[in-house]
């Protein structure tokens, strides 16, 4: 009689083990893990936020994967900052930030800003907090999404030029002959490097190189980001894109952008005086080559 009776037990171990362990999930999670917040104090924060809000700022919120505050900030939703770390080029245009964030991550989304910055004064509303940053001044001089207006952008097969000169204010963007869906230099927005980046856009063409051309005045160092977007790096349609950047018609750096790469990569170009800088693209095959860079003048 013992024999069966230990084997039963045997049997229904495994499933006792199953059934104690979601029971020890389910209580980590409903008491360990819970969200500290409530909606009144998210809510608080963002209506503290908005009218705090000043010209050249930004209403961050920490951490960047909480939604529970966005419901109350639909009329700045266009000043929402949702990259998680900055570098200092994304400062850029920027005077500062508003931070709406959990009072136990504080240190950490001021850390998130880079650039050893500081909290110049905290407001509590119960559970979270606003978190007013300042930016120091600019240290660029000049930005290429900034000066895409006075840019020249051409098309070019062997010695064959073609001068693209339809420029669209509304939407900031170059086109060449017709508008098209994806052929275009445009500023916009592309997730490069697992961040949302403000960049300019600038797909490839088959047979051609795409070429942007600006007057960058005098300066110490050209700080250039380039790379693929999301999309584009999780496509296997397309190749490699040749990315090259000349001053004054002598190329001066080169990256060639892998086809599955998300990196947001960095090239430094010593400057001087003012120089004519224009940045080329290429690929082989240019199904879904999303590509995207910008630059920054160091004066």
């Amino acid at each position: 009689m013992n024999l069966p009776q230990g084997r039963n037990l045997s049997r229904l171990l495994p499933a006792a083990i199953l059934i104690f362990c979601a029971c020890f999930s389910f209580l980590g999670h409903a008491f360990l893990f819970r969200d500290p917040t409530t909606p009144q104090d998210w809510k608080a924060a963002a209506e503290f936020a908005k009218t705090e809000i000043s010209v050249g700022e930004t209403i961050r919120v920490e951490p960047v994967w909480s939604d529970a505050p966005l419901v109350y900030l639909g009329e700045v939703g266009t000043r929402i900052d949702r990259r998680s770390t900055l570098l200092d080029e994304d400062r850029y245009g920027e005077s500062g930030t508003l931070i709406l964030a959990e009072n136990s991550r504080i240190e950490d989304a001021v850390r998130n800003l880079g650039g050893n910055l500081k909290a110049e004064r905290v407001t509590p509303f119960g559970s979270v907090s606003v978190i007013h940053v300042a930016y120091p001044e600019d240290i660029y001089s000049w930005n290429a999404r900034t000066a895409l207006p006075q840019a020249s952008l051409q098309r070019i097969t062997g010695d064959a030029v073609e001068d693209c000169k339809t420029w669209d204010p509304i939407d900031r963007r170059w086109d060449c002959t017709r508008r098209d869906k994806w052929v275009y230099v445009r500023d916009m927005v592309k997730e490069v490097g697992n961040e949302p980046r403000s960049c300019v856009f600038m797909h490839p063409l088959a047979g051609k190189t795409v070429r942007l051309t600006y007057d960058v005045p005098k300066g110490k160092n050209l700080i250039v980001r380039a790379g693929l977007d999301l999309r584009a790096s999780r496509s296997v349609r397309g190749t490699d894109v040749k990315f090259a950047v000349k001053k004054d018609g002598v190329v001066v750096a080169t990256k060639v952008v892998p086809a599955t790469s998300n990196e947001w990569y960095r090239l430094d170009v010593p400057m001087g005086g003012p120089s004519k800088v224009s940045f080329e693209v290429e690929s082989q095959k240019v199904f879904d080559r999303y590509f995207c860079f910008d630059a920054w003048l160091e004066p």
